[in-house]
């Protein structure tokens, strides 16, 4: 299991990404970020910088490029993502697992990973303490710890 992948509650885009089997990050000016290894950072902080003219401040600059690479090098194939979305009736959680590598999707201009959407979960099913890592501030962070609450959600399982 690793990162969960976060949206805006403001952007319906999330809808697309679970009808179409997919998670995806901004940042689409880029274009295709598949040729920035992770070694690549302070080149990925200067193209950045060179194309949004908000992230002339270097500290921001860079914690976008780190979240871009985690995208691309940090989630592996089988690890399960969880997608929140903003249905009328509240925050529901998709459970995924990750089916390929990180790829320029063309129709949607930006950087996706192709999921299987496994299971839907209200937010409120979910313990207190899932909830509280589901709120972390960064867009890609890891949910190791709650890997078997998550596993028991997959089978159907109260927690």
């Amino acid at each position: 299991m690793r990162p969960d992948v976060e949206t805006d509650p403001d952007d319906d885009f999330w809808k697309t990404g679970q009808n179409e089997g997919f998670v995806g990050i901004g940042w689409s000016d880029l274009g295709d970020m598949t040729d920035f290894s992770e070694n690549d950072k302070d080149a990925l902080v200067e193209k950045l910088k060179e194309t949004y003219k908000n992230y002339s401040d270097k500290k921001k600059a860079i914690t976008a490029a780190s979240t871009i690479l985690r995208f691309l090098h940090h989630i592996d194939i089988h690890d399960f993502v969880i997608l929140p979305t903003y249905p009328k009736e509240g925050i529901v959680y998709l459970i995924g697992r990750v089916k390929k590598p990180a790829k320029y999707n063309e129709k949607h201009e930006l950087m996706t990973r192709n999921v299987e959407w496994i299971k839907k979960v209200p937010r409120e099913r979910l313990s207190n303490q899932l909830k509280k890592s589901l709120n972390g501030r960064l867009t890609i962070f890891n949910v190791d710890k709650h890997e078997k609450e998550i596993e028991l959600y997959i089978k159907g399982k109260n927690v």
